[in-house]
């Protein structure tokens, strides 16, 4: 086995040039959006109205989540779950500085153009 000696001038010069090589890089991922969306789906709270209106709250606005599946698509199984709705509007929630949600509807409807419609609608509050 052979031994490869680098001397300490040469282990400089090369960690210099990889540190401003590497000056202009950067990484793009999609990692950090969903830890986002997930981190602040799980700051939102879903509450009942009545226990809202027990808390000093701010209203912020309606928040809304909607999926369609439009008619041309073959795939039958294609549907959001109302999990997956309601954890987005827990996102908008926290997105306009909400940490309540109140949600005051969620089901199946019908739209034009949507072989397959499901919509969900809460109220977003701040409580303090």
């Amino acid at each position: 086995m052979q031994r490869v000696n680098i001397s300490k001038s040469a282990l400089v010069i090369l960690s210099v040039s990889v540190l401003f090589g590497c000056n202009n890089m950067s990484f793009k991922t999609n990692v950090s959006e969903a830890a986002d969306y997930r981190y602040k789906s799980t700051t939102v709270d879903i509450y009942e109205p009545s226990e809202v209106y027990r808390h000093d709250n701010v209203p912020l606005g309606e928040v809304v989540a909607s999926y369609c599946r439009d008619s041309y698509k073959p795939d039958l199984t294609d549907r959001a779950s109302l999990f997956d709705l309601k954890k987005n509007l827990k996102v908008q929630t926290a997105e306009i500085g909400g940490n309540a949600l109140v949600i005051t509807q969620c089901g199946e409807g019908s739209l034009i153009g949507c072989s397959v419609y499901q919509e969900c609608r809460g109220l977003a509050y701040e409580i303090k």
